[in-house]
């Protein structure tokens, strides 16, 4: 009972460590993405804060990363 009880914890735990990894590889293809968008000037950092613009270019990136 409990060696079922332990290995039912293990593989949730796992799950959640390979959640935790997929999302970590995709934030850094997004900030890859980012960067390079900023560095090639598809993103003008001047303005980046202005409310709406870089929620846009975020999703534009996101779609051109999910595209690749």
């Amino acid at each position: 009972m409990l060696v079922r009880k332990l290995k039912a914890h293990g593989e949730r735990a796992d799950l959640a460590i390979r959640a935790v990894k997929q999302s970590i590889d995709k934030l850094q293809e997004l900030r890859s993405a980012l960067i390079t968008a900023a560095v090639t000037g598809r993103i003008d950092v001047e303005t980046w804060r202005r409310r709406g613009e870089m929620e846009r270019h975020i999703d534009e990136v996101e779609a051109e990363v999910a595209g690749a």
